[in-house]
């Protein structure tokens, strides 16, 4: 048996960012500076009433995946 143990996936926040757009599954999110990253949001993801120029902060996994979304005031 090995001693490697699994491990969750990492899940990094993007934070204190605008939110730019919202088209589909697919939302676009620009950092303080500048860059523009375009994260994945479905059924599976925990999200907050949040609209196009609010400061959010999204709990995004390695794949682009986000977990969480929530309205960062």
């Amino acid at each position: 048996m090995s001693d490697i143990e699994a491990k969750p996936t990492r899940v990094e926040p993007l934070t204190k960012d605008t939110l730019m757009n919202m088209q589909g599954e697919y939302y676009s999110i620009k950092d303080t500076d500048g860059k523009e990253s375009k994260v994945h949001v479905d059924r599976s993801t925990k999200p907050d009433k949040v609209v196009v120029g609010n400061k959010v902060k999204a709990y995004v996994t390695g794949k682009g995946h986000t977990m969480t979304l929530l309205r960062d005031e």
